[in-house]
């Protein structure tokens, strides 16, 4: 545009901050709105403080209502350059460092001193804490002297921790004004330079007053995560579960979010559609084996979650494999991210649900006893794939995960393994080779559950094992009724269970026996 034709535009500079902000997985769309007073004619709106980052082919600017309309926007950035001028008294300059040293000096004792005194505290509570231990010992309790005497170093601890965060605090601005003074005490007219990055707007204006101006444009650099927790609460009337989904976002796009109505989506707008790559497939001979190799796997049973509550759901709502359908889901409050790369969590939302609490033990893969809960999904949306902090009456107890779940789909949750019921697997194996006549080699082999409870109140649990299922007719499975505990038998999968009740102080043992048959060509297992 040439000299004469910028001159026709009148310069409006105007703060158009962010309002909202939809965080996808790789990359935000930042949206800027505000109402501007425009007059008559040519106008160029000018805002600045824009993330250096921003792409320009994806900047939009629009305009609500009628009387005006955009003839174009772009994103600017431009070079400003200052001269820091070297001091006027150097004199003076060096003799308020010197003073400023000394505060320094003077608050970084003070800080050693209120540390001793904090140290000195937590050594009197220790020693506070074995007298008690040893009046205890001789039956003499007196709570009310005990309380008393812990309150008073609480309320001394944190009247010192008050007290050294603000020595703290005076150190850390003192520490700034010497390096800001010592910069100035060594410039000699240095001169720096700042990259200033703004959006401009043409508007051809008809009708004069305030206009609705809206940006939109695209930025990397930022990105969120599904980060959820669940608190169990279990009572006279059962257990309960209060879930929360929040987003996790991450961003240091050069400008802050203040305030601001952030959008969670799941597009993933960098991944293209592309065309598998086909590779040749070579057939070739091969000389049959005598032998028959085989390998024991562990294959994980395929289902499609626990099921539903039952309730009807409006036929939009996807189900559980939702083919990659892309989600966009609200915060629920305005919230503030900074462009600092740091974590910031925002709540999307919420419920609570009825849960069946119960002990399960698969000592396999664990020799402990798990306390699960099965709850439903009582949201509006599903819940994704993400990590899941554990909170219990104890507080945080663990993390966890979990995967996709729809709405009103029933998941569980593992609360950590209980510390009063012990388990200890072991397994005998029997090889017995076969007659002269007979090409079947057989092991019988037995696996032992010891369980016991070392706490005061009985509890009841689900304990589950497992045989191995063949796939080829090489090897056989046998399962030995009589050598199982209540006689269990085992499901299409191979899996058994046992309900057990350990009652105060009892133990309990569950044995399993099979037979694994193989031909004499088969190895490997």
């Amino acid at each position: 545009m040439s000299a004469e034709t910028d001159t026709v535009y009148k310069t409006v500079r105007a703060s158009v901050p962010v309002v909202e902000v939809v965080v996808m997985e790789d990359r935000a769309r930042v949206v800027r709105r505000a109402e501007v007073a425009l007059a008559k004619g040519l106008s160029r709106v000018r805002t600045e403080g824009v993330a250096p980052v921003a792409s320009d082919k994806t900047l939009v600017g629009r305009l609500a209502g009628g009387g005006a309309r955009i003839l174009e926007s772009r994103i600017t950035r431009e070079v400003r350059t200052t001269r820091e001028l070297p001091p006027e008294d150097p004199a003076a300059l060096r003799e308020k460092l010197t003073e400023m040293n000394l505060q320094f000096r003077n608050e970084g004792i003070t800080e050693s001193l209120l540390q001793s005194e904090i140290n000195e505290l937590d050594h009197a509570e220790e020693l506070a804490a074995g007298d008690v231990v040893f009046d205890v010992a001789w039956s003499r309790a007196d709570l009310g002297a005990w309380r008393g005497r812990f309150d008073a170093i609480a309320a001394k601890r944190r009247a010192l921790a008050t007290q050294l965060d603000e020595v703290r605090d005076a150190m850390e601005r003192i520490r700034l004004e010497m390096e800001r003074l010592e910069r100035v005490a060594g410039a000699t007219g240095t001169v720096t330079s700042e990259t200033v990055v703004a959006l401009e707007c043409d508007i051809e204006v008809e009708t004069p007053g305030k206009h609705e101006i809206t940006f939109e444009y695209t930025v990397p650099a930022a990105c969120w995560r599904p980060y959820h927790t669940a608190e169990l609460t279990r009572g006279e009337r059962g257990a309960r579960v209060a879930f929360r989904t929040e987003g996790c976002v991450w961003q240091n796009t050069g400008e802050d979010w203040n305030e601001v109505r952030l959008v969670f989506s799941t597009e993933r707008p960098s991944l293209g559609a592309e065309p598998p790559r086909l590779s040749s497939d070579v057939i070739a001979l091969q000389p049959k084996q005598e032998e028959v190799v085989v390998e024991a796997r562990d294959q994980a049973v395929q289902t499609a979650g626990l099921g539903t509550t039952g309730k009807k759901r409006s036929s939009q709502l996807p189900g559980v494999d939702d083919g990659g359908e892309a989600r966009v889901m609200r915060a629920r409050d305005v919230a503030t991210v900074l462009s600092d790369g740091r974590p910031c969590r925002v709540e999307i939302f919420s419920f609570e649900a009825d849960a069946e609490a119960s002990y399960v033990s698969i000592p396999e893969l664990a020799a402990s006893v798990i306390l699960q809960s099965v709850q439903p999904n009582e949201a509006e949306f599903p819940l994704l794939a993400g990590p899941v902090d554990l909170i219990r009456d104890s507080g945080l107890v663990g993390r966890t995960s979990i995967k996709f779940v729809a709405p009103d789909e029933r998941f569980t949750l593992g609360w950590g393994p209980d510390s009063e019921l012990r388990v200890r697997r072991e397994t005998e194996t029997a090889e017995e080779e076969s007659g002269l006549l007979s090409s079947w080699i057989t092991s019988r082999r037995t696996v032992t559950v010891r369980l016991s409870n070392i706490g005061a109140e009985s509890r009841t649990l689900k304990l589950t094992e497992r045989i191995p299922v063949s796939e080829i007719d090489q090897v056989e499975i046998e399962f030995d009724k009589k050598a199982t505990t209540r006689g269990a038998t085992p499901d299409a999968d191979g899996m058994l269970t046992w309900d057990v009740t350990l009652p105060p102080f009892g133990r309990e043992k569950i044995t399993l026996g099979f037979t694994v048959k193989k031909k004499k060509g088969v190895v490997g297992i």
